[in-house]
Order: C-alpha cells, then sequence, then structure tokens
C-alpha cells in the first residue's frame, strides 16, 4: 500500500481524510502533522510515500515546507490541498515542486485516484488549477536548462546512449556526463528515465 503522511493544522480536518484513507485498503496512513515544522520533526523518523499538506497552515505553510524539503533534497511527491483558490500559494507550491493541487470538498475516489498518481511519478492537479503549471512551472525550468541541455534532453528521450550523443554533437563521452548531471539536478530527478518522464509532464520534449 501506499504510505501517506497527512498534514493539517484543523485536527477534525487531518483526521477525517486519515479515516477515510485508511479506510479504503489502498493507502496506509503512517502520521500526522499540523503544520510544516511538525512535518519536518515527522519525516525524521517517517518514511511516507506522499505528502497530502494542507497550503495554509501557522508556523510553517503548505509551500515553505516544500520548499525547505527543497533546499534539504529530501522531495517527497506532495499534494496540496485547500478549502479555496488561493492562486498565489497554490503557484509558489508548483513552483517548490507539489505534484497535484486538490480542494477539499474533492470526492474520496477522487482524492485516491491523485495520491495514486503521484506516487507513480505522475502529477495530479483539479481542472481550474492547470493554467498555473503552463504559467510557473514549464518557463522556470526552460530559463533554468541552458540551449545545449534541452538539445541533450531530446537525445536522451530518443534513446541514444551518453557515447552516441557525445559523437552526434561532437562533444566528450565526459562533457556528455557533465551536462546530463546538471539536467537530473536541474529536474528533481536521479536517472535518465525519471528525467523523461520529467520533461514530458511539462511538455519540454
Amino acid at each position: 500500500m501506499i504510505k501517506v503522511l497527512v498534514i493539517d493544522d484543523q485536527t477534525i480536518v487531518r483526521q477525517g481524510i486519515s479515516t477515510l484513507l485508511s479506510l479504503s485498503g489502498k493507502i496506509e496512513v503512517i502520521g500526522q502533522a499540523d503544520n510544516g515544522k511538525d512535518l519536518l520533526v515527522k519525516l525524521e523518523t517517517l518514511t511516507p510515500d506522499v505528502l497530502l499538506m494542507d497550503i495554509r497552515m501557522p508556523e510553517m505553510s503548505g509551500p515553505q515546507a516544500l520548499e525547505k524539503l527543497n533546499t534539504q533534497k529530501q522531495m517527497i511527491p506532495t499534494i496540496l490541498l485547500t478549502t479555496f483558490n488561493d492562486f498565489a500559494a497554490i503557484s509558489q507550491g508548483i513552483k517548490a515542486g507539489a505534484k497535484g493541487c486538490l480542494l477539499k470538498d474533492v470526492a474520496l475516489d477522487v482524492l485516491i485516484e491523485a495520491i495514486e498518481a503521484v506516487a507513480s511519478g505522475k502529477r495530479y492537479f483539479a481542472e481550474e488549477y492547470l493554467p498555473l503549471l503552463q504559467v510557473d512551472t514549464k518557463p522556470v525550468l526552460c530559463e533554468q536548462l541552458s540551449a545545449r541541455e534541452l538539445e541533450i534532453l531530446e537525445s536522451i528521450s530518443n534513446g541514444l546512449s551518453n557515447k552516441e550523443i557525445a559523437v552526434n554533437l561532437h562533444l566528450s563521452e565526459g562533457t556528455i556526463k557533465n551536462h546530463s548531471s546538471s539536467i537530473f539536478s536541474k529536474l528533481g530527478v536521479r536517472g535518465r528515465t525519471q528525467a523523461i518522464v520529467k520533461a514530458k509532464e511539462l511538455s519540454i520534449i
């Protein structure tokens, strides 16, 4: 089962979501936290597959917690939950690496579908938030990737080895490896397969 950690400052909401997910038989709720700071403490001992996190919380909000995890290179697939359309906060969360965002009144089956999606490396956003992906996420990543890196990423997606890419671009294999490492770092992934999936999600390739 997918291991989930639920973060929300409202106890009844946090416990309610946790109970419903546990009863589904598909999700194991391994812990709860009431704000971003509490989450960071819980992650010292817990290893969730997915974080289900409220956007607005005291002490440390959802987007702020994501930014902190990002700096610590401890990114965990995260779905942000909100009771209202705070597009600025949602946009901040997307830039920080959120893999999904839904309103809290979403149906349980949709929430489970979203959890399964992000756990498998995909994204899952409510329809009204899709424009934020196009406006905020793709341009940021494309600006970070140089023209050469985009060219190499395209070659990687076509299944070429480092040696083949080096020959095609008249570069050394070591240079291609260095560029590839830079690409993986900027995309927040650990290898070729993850890079291809991430790039396709963002329509970079």
